[in-house]
């Protein structure tokens, strides 16, 4: 890193621009390790080079502070931003070419992205500079200029959020209404640009989108339901032509066929899916005018199958699986604020599972794979209790078990071809590893889902739990042991009150052996703080005789783990745990709370980090003797940590307007 570093300081501007590019390839190559353990000497040589003499220097030191700030982490850069953010602005006052201010603006765009809401402070001055370019008359020399200034401005409205975005907004969405609905060649750049821009708008605006809606969604339900353009020949070798992508496949009682098929097309299809999904996720309610034609794409037809099984891209397949829980989503929302009977919420419900469950079934790759059963997943947290039926709910413990089954033995294969692979055969291996592992945790993760569905209980019971249990010894590996710790913690959740004494007393005693500050697993540790949480508020009375040993467990993971990267998500869910037996023994409160306190604020799991703070904030407003000190004596501190947590993804909406009514 010293040689290319020193490169962006040499005098000759070909050396300089090569240290650059250097710096930006490795960035991206060895991220985040390159952002982590040498931001104090890369941002310095990036902003050396964003000031260069050199504009073209200059610019691709700005476009290399995309590569950078893309993998990099706020605790690391917060201190840099001043500067860059100076630097970038007085590049982009200055320059003469054009190719440079498309640079620095999506270097801003990135860096918007990057820093959130500590972007606040610039917000001011890009966004006139931003505005001018998007509602100055159209110049076709200026298409990538206006589209990067569309990127931009909507990534600094997802920065700021929307109250402070809402002056602007109006200005905005017309000038973007005027690029949509002006003629736009085939070749136009702003098209894609533009599309992306109104799926974070909608992410910003949420209801305020609503006026939106008509303009955007038709035309991408529109694209999404092209044919593909796709021609089958006999495989001969020859190259595609310019605008298509041709494979060869070994097609089952035919034998191999060359398929050529139209890149735009894909791309446009990719695109419209993603937005929508992004929109969806955004606004669901604001969907529901749609969810007719969206069903649709996602249910097999004459002559076109369903997007969750579109063979040509993988990204279709996992955006159109994304979409099915945001329908029912939608779906429900507009059944309960119209009234409507709840019945054909469950001919929908399983409509849109029997084609998720049959996209699974015939899925061959597991990355995708694990996006399908991460999607059934989120729908099983939105259904109605009882809505599924006992067939539906054995068909999805049958499909989520045969996923798990197939791929813990696809595993087993891999690792072993992994100990006989040369090193150049590992990075692949190690790719699949990753899908197949993923796919067995989103698995596990419907078999704990549906815990919550009563019909379930007998038959996990029967058939599932044995098996669950079986992964729970230490010999078994620490995925297992994770995969077993989550069961059976969600299994305590959902029916610890009504199981019998002793299965709950073997449940607690596991979960006591695996939170360890030693263990070799965080992540086994966390389930496992997790489930000791679960059993001070679920079963209090069965957890009656642990509590002590509990307690101890998870203090000594705090106190121990607090400053530990790794452990972070573990920590907070010890914390969250510990909260959770003071609110049912406060008589612990001397020994708990000052253990927590001083871990605060916690990060690593979002969840329990809502829980976290928001109990906090509970023992702040009832003055809490504790919390507050002798004398509160503790007030400067614990006004810092709700600095520190207020606007962040680790308090709820409700726990963060009591912080601000607190004026901390």
């Amino acid at each position: 890193y010293q040689r290319r570093v020193h490169g962006v300081a040499d005098a000759h501007e070909r050396v300089r621009d090569a240290g650059i590019t250097c710096l930006a390839q490795f960035s991206t190559d060895f991220s985040p390790e390159v952002q982590s353990k040498f931001h104090a000497q890369v941002i310095p040589a990036l902003l050396k080079g964003i000031s260069d003499g050199n504009q073209k220097v200059a610019g691709h030191a700005a476009q290399a502070c995309i590569n950078f700030f893309e993998g990099a982490d706020t605790d690391d850069t917060e201190q840099y931003l001043d500067q860059v953010m100076t630097n970038l602005l007085t590049l982009l006052q200055a320059s003469k070419l054009q190719f440079v201010s498309e640079e620095v603006v999506g270097s801003i765009s990135t860096v918007a992205a990057h820093a959130e809401r500590l972007f606040a402070k610039y917000y001011d001055t890009i966004m006139p500079w931003l505005m001018n370019v998007v509602t100055r008359p159209q110049e076709k020399a200026e298409r990538m200029l206006r589209a990067k200034a569309l990127e931009c401005l909507s990534r600094c409205a997802v920065a700021v959020g929307k109250e402070r975005f809402m002056p602007q907004a109006a200005q905005v969405l017309e000038a973007m209404n005027a690029i949509m609905s002006g003629p736009m060649e085939a070749d136009d750049p702003q098209r894609n640009y533009l599309l992306r821009a109104w799926g974070r708008l909608a992410e910003c605006l949420g209801q305020d989108f609503a006026p939106c809606m008509a303009l955007v969604i038709p035309p991408l339900l529109a694209i999404a339901s092209m044919q593909t353009d796709v021609q089958i020949t006999e495989e001969d070798g020859q190259e595609a032509e310019e605008g298509t992508e041709a494979i060869t496949l070994n097609l089952k009682g035919i034998g191999e066929k060359r398929i050529t098929i139209k890149t735009s097309d894909l791309e446009d299809k990719t695109l419209a899916i993603s937005v929508m999904h992004q929109i969806a996720e955004a606004v669901p309610e604001l969907m529901f005018p749609y969810l007719e034609q969206l069903t649709v794409l996602l249910s097999d037809r004459e002559g076109q199958p369903s997007l969750l099984k579109f063979a040509y891209t993988e990204e279709v397949r996992q955006d159109s699986a994304r979409l099915v829980p945001l329908i029912v989503k939608s779906f429900l929302h507009h059944v309960t604020t119209t009234g409507q009977k709840q019945e054909c919420v469950g001919s929908l419900i399983q409509s849109l599972l029997a084609v998720l469950m049959q996209a699974i079934k015939d899925e061959t790759n597991q990355g995708v794979k694990g996006v399908q059963l991460e999607s059934m997943s989120k729908l099983l947290e939105i259904v109605p209790v009882g809505s599924l039926g006992e067939g539906g709910v054995i068909a999805i413990a049958a499909t989520a078990k045969k996923a798990i089954t197939d791929n813990m033995g696809r595993r087993g294969l891999l690792q072993k071809q992994k100990r006989e692979a040369d090193d150049d055969e590992t990075d692949a291996i190690d790719e699949e590893l990753e899908d197949v592992e993923e796919a067995i945790c989103q698995a596990t993760d419907v078999i704990t889902e549906l815990l919550k569905q009563p019909e379930f209980t007998p038959h996990f019971e029967k058939s599932f739990l044995p098996t669950f249990t079986e992964l729970l010894p230490q010999g078994k590996g620490y995925f297992e042991n994770r995969l077993g710790l989550c069961v059976v913690a969600s299994w305590m959740e959902h029916h610890g009150k009504g199981a019998g004494a002793p299965h709950v007393a073997d449940t607690i005693k596991v979960l006591l052996q695996n939170c360890d500050p030693k263990h070799e697993s965080a992540d086994c540790a966390q389930v496992a703080c997790y489930g000791l949480g679960v059993g001070f508020e679920i079963v209090p009375e069965a957890f009656q005789q642990f509590a002590d040993e509990a307690a101890a467990r998870l203090t000594a993971v705090v106190t121990n783990k607090k400053d530990d990267e790794e452990w972070q998500g573990t920590v907070c869910n010890a914390a969250a745990a510990l909260l959770k037996a003071h609110t049912q023994q406060p008589n612990r409160a001397e020994a708990i709370l000052p253990v927590v306190l001083n871990a605060l604020p916690v990060k690593g799991d979002e969840e329990e980090g809502k829980v976290v703070n928001r109990k906090f904030v509970e023992l702040l407003q009832s003055n809490n003797a504790v919390v507050m000190g002798p004398g509160n004596s503790n007030m400067a501190s614990l006004a810092a940590i709700c600095k520190q947590i207020m606007d962040t993804d680790f308090v709820d909406a409700e726990t963060n307007a009591k912080l601000k009514a607190m004026q901390v």
